[in-house]
Order: C-alpha cells, then sequence, then structure tokens
C-alpha cells in the first residue's frame, strides 16, 4: 500500500523505468520512483490537473492542467523542464507508448493529439460521444481507447487514420477508466464506484472483478511484468 495522505484523482505507470505517478486532489503529483514503497516525491502545481504522463522514455512527467497548461518535469529531482500551453479545457490525457504523441479528450469530447517534441497539435482532431472521460493508448501506441462512466459506449480509434479501429469489444461495453497491461492481453476497468473488472481483450470478456477500495477508483497501472495491478482511490491509497 502506497499512502499519499490525500484522496488521489490519477494514476500512471512508466512502461520503461517503473516508476509511478499520481496527482492528489490538491493538484499536487506523487511520484514514487521504481520499486519504491517510502514517501513519493511531491512536485506541487498551481492549477487543478486532469491527467500526468510519461513521455521521453519515462525520463520526464507531463502534468496536463485542467485549463491547458503542460508542465513537464525531470522524473529524477523533480525539476521544471518547461511549459506549454495548449488551448482547450481538458478532461483526461495520455502518451503513446514509445512514441512521440500525447492524446487528449477536451470538454467538447473531441479527441485531439499533440507532437510531445514540436509541441504543436499533430493532424485533425475526432469526435466522439461527449460522455467519454477517459482514454488510454494500446500497448503498441496505434489505437485509443475512449471510455465513459459507465453510460456510454467504449470504443477503439485508429491513431494513423483517425476512425474507427476495425476491431471493436464485441457488444457495446460500458466501463469507465480502463487501463492496458504491457503485453495488451488485459485490459483493467472500473465497472462502479469501487469496482474494477479485469477483460480478457483477446476474448472481449471478463475474468474477474474485486472491490479495491472504499472511496472511488480514479486510477488503474499494470506493472511491467503484467503480474501485478495499481489502483489508486479518493480513499487516499495506492
Amino acid at each position: 500500500t502506497l499512502e499519499a495522505g490525500e484522496g488521489l484523482v490519477s494514476a500512471i505507470c512508466s512502461p520503461e523505468s517503473g516508476a509511478l505517478a499520481a496527482i492528489g486532489g490538491s493538484g499536487a503529483v506523487y511520484l514514487w520512483p521504481s520499486n519504491s514503497t517510502g514517501s513519493p516525491m511531491v512536485i506541487k502545481n498551481a492549477e487543478a490537473l486532469c491527467s500526468v504522463v510519461f513521455a521521453r522514455q519515462g525520463t520526464t512527467l507531463v502534468a496536463v492542467g485542467q485549463t491547458g497548461t503542460l508542465r513537464e518535469y525531470a522524473v529524477r529531482g523533480g525539476q521544471l523542464m518547461g511549459a506549454t500551453n495548449w488551448a482547450g479545457l481538458w478532461r483526461a490525457a495520455a502518451a503513446q507508448p514509445g512514441g512521440r504523441l500525447m492524446a487528449a479528450l477536451d470538454a467538447t469530447g473531441a479527441l485531439r493529439f499533440l507532437d510531445l517534441e514540436t509541441r504543436s497539435e499533430n493532424g485533425r482532431s475526432v469526435m466522439s460521444d461527449q460522455r467519454a472521460r477517459y482514454i488510454c493508448f494500446t500497448p503498441c501506441g496505434s489505437e485509443v481507447l475512449l471510455s465513459g462512466d459507465g453510460d456510454s459506449r467504449s470504443f477503439l480509434v485508429e491513431v494513423a487514420t483517425r476512425k474507427l479501429a476495425a476491431r471493436q469489444f464485441a457488444r457495446p461495453t460500458k466501463f469507465g477508466l480502463a487501463a492496458f497491461s504491457p503485453d495488451g492481453l488485459q485490459l483493467a476497468a472500473s465497472s462502479g464506484a469501487n469496482s474494477v473488472g479485469i477483460w480478457s481483450v483477446p476474448g472481449r470478456r471478463m475474468i474477474s472483478e474485486r472491490l479495491s477500495h472504499a472511496g472511488q477508483v480514479t486510477g488503474l497501472a499494470f506493472s511491467e511484468d503484467a503480474t501485478r495491478l495499481l489502483t489508486v482511490s479518493r480513499d487516499g491509497l495506492a
């Protein structure tokens, strides 16, 4: 169990370094180095955040403000490396594994892409279900999964074409926050306030379900070997 001392609203694991990062309700970012269970590094921010994403092969952490300010920090030491304003009101963001793109979902339901190297918008946006609240890349980085809070359909979008992917779940599948395992074989998804299900991606079916927290589950991340699942919650525990 990792403790941050306040409710946590998002979490992510770096596939390259194994470091963990989570956003607190106050807007602070909590960073645990690989294999650490001690006190986290705390990075304070002046505005509320919607997401944090690892970039540059896991060496930096990008904090995405709800009003569009992106701040990039060094994972080692937490120094601020730069800031960019990406106009918009943001709900969620995710970084492309092994790539240079960041995808973000804005308040209108549009899925937009930013090149993290040039800090410029990449290609056209994709209009999605306006109830969509969460996004995550598939491990290969070629698709983005959009999902809601259990009341909207979840679907995959191809990054290259910005169209619905040919492969979808067999039926309209409803779940909220989601994360793929690094091998792409499993998908963890919240299906209630504190309920987390594990889905088989090849079989498109749920294979296990567990209740993890007393509070709402707000973050999910698999370990590098896909044998463990990190969950974070508004109860302040991870």
